[in-house]
């Protein structure tokens, strides 16, 4: 993603998955977060055996989804970035 990332009220990180990778997930893993394919495509599966598959440029939030795994069904390598806000401590916290 070109440019900077968001200010110190958010936080960052980014998954890689080759192709044909499966990777076991869960919503709360991705709390609070918007998920952007950066490249690729993802394909969603959830507990009840629903999946769906996002590809570059779709917006994600898979914190409401039944979350089971993320798999690339791809010959490329898929690339997601994740945002979301810091946890905050509430005011008039003394630690």
């Amino acid at each position: 993603m070109p440019g900077p990332m968001p200010g110190p009220h958010f936080e960052s990180w980014r998954l890689a998955l080759a192709p044909g990778d499966r990777r076991l997930s869960s919503a709360l893993e991705w709390t609070d977060a918007l998920v952007l394919v950066e490249d690729g495509r993802v394909r969603v599966e959830c507990l009840g055996g629903g999946e769906w598959t996002y590809a570059r440029g779709d917006l994600l939030v898979l914190a409401w989804l039944p979350l089971l795994a993320l798999v690339n069904p791809g010959t490329e390598d898929a690339r997601l970035l994740a945002i979301r806000r810091r946890p905050t401590i509430p005011l008039g916290f003394n630690q």
